[in-house]
Formats: structure tokens, sequence, C-alpha cells
């Protein structure tokens, strides 16, 4: 195959692959809530994907759960799946997207949130992601300063990040941390990818030139 014929597919590879990437964006954030004054105490963990912006182009994962408490039954609502023990996750298929899940508090809750972060063009309202902690009857167990009573909430605007807002205080008092997990790996943006591609194209055709000559 000649080289000519060779980078012009490489090119097209890549441009394939910028096309693909360039809108694509993640948010990665480590949860904590201390839980030791509610330990003891019936709850749910309630975590909403709202579709805002119409179009099915986000999805979450909730990963890495731990707790001294214990887990019970799980509550699915459209895009939502999975269970905190294996893994939950929930796609904008519907326009409420619900994965909830009983527990026995204990003095702690740690997982991870990764989410994507996308937004239709045209939209002026994002999908949002909401994390409640209710009580048995499906009540916030904590008031808190956000809209609901969520502890936080995470609007998927398009950003790198998305826009976080995570409430000022809670009643009870409930220790809560949501930040982005240290040496988190970026995603690769196209000028990264353009120099790969370019990179491979010359490295292979000088391939092809040594195996001719």
């Amino acid at each position: 195959m000649a080289f000519s014929t060779c980078l012009r597919q490489s090119i097209l590879a890549l441009a394939i692959s910028v096309s693909l990437s360039g809108n694509a964006q993640s948010a990665f954030y480590d949860v904590f809530m201390d839980t030791t004054g509610l330990s003891g105490s019936a709850a749910q963990l309630a975590v909403d994907l709202v579709d805002g912006d119409g179009t099915v182009n986000n999805s979450l994962s909730i990963s890495g759960f731990t707790t001294d408490g214990s887990l019970g039954g799980v509550t699915l609502t459209g895009g939502a799946s999975g269970s905190l023990a294996a893994g939950a996750g929930i796609a904008d298929t519907d326009f409420f997207n619900e994965f909830l899940q009983g527990l026995t508090l204990g003095s702690a809750i740690r997982f991870r949130l990764d989410s994507s972060s996308n937004l239709a063009a045209g939209a002026a309202v994002p999908d949002r992601i909401s994390v409640f902690l209710l009580d048995s009857a499906g009540l916030p167990l904590v008031t808190t300063t956000l809209l609901g009573d969520a502890l936080f909430t995470l609007d998927l605007d398009g950003s790198a990040d998305g826009l976080l807002d995570v409430t000022a205080g809670t009643i009870p008092p409930l220790g809560l941390s949501v930040k982005v997990p240290d040496g988190r790996a970026p995603e690769p943006g196209s000028d990264v990818l353009l120099l790969l591609g370019l990179a491979f194209a010359v490295a292979f055709g000088k391939k092809q030139v040594r195996e001719r000559g």
C-alpha cells in the first residue's frame, strides 16, 4: 500500500475520532458523608438524573461504594440499573430517572460518581443530577439549603466538570465532602489526538519504505 494512501486513511480515521470525541466531557467526583449522628437510622440514598435538554446524551455511574452500615433493597426508575454493591448506572432515557437503594446508616458513606456532561445544541436547560438522603418513607432525612433538600446537584452544562452546587449545611448536621479525585487524568483533547495520528501516519510510512528497501 502506498504511503500516500496510508496517510489519507490515517488522517480520515483521525478526523472521525476527533469528531466523535470533540464534545465528550466528563465529570468525576468522590463523595464522602459522615453519618455518625444518624448511625442506626433507616435511610435511602437517591440519585436522580432529570433530562432537561430532551436528548438522550448523558449517563452516570456510581462505583466504589463503601459503608459500615448495611444495604437494603433497590428501586430503579427510567434508565437506572445495578446496585450500590455491584455498581449502579443511570442513563437519561426518560425525563425522570432515579436510582434508589435502602440502607441502615453507619458512621460513613463513600462512593465515586462518574458522569458525562453534554448539553444538546440550542438547549436552554441542562440535564441535572441530584443526590438525596431520604428516610424509609421517601422523605428528606436531612434538610438542606438546596431546592428539594438535595445534598448536592450537578448540572450537565457541557463543561468539562459540569456545574456543581453543594449544600451549605444540613439539619441534623451531616459531614459532606464532594471533590474532584486527586490525580484525575483529563480526556485527550483534539490537539493531542492530532499529534498522535500524524505520528502514527509518519511511523507507518517509514516502516513501508524500509520494507520496500
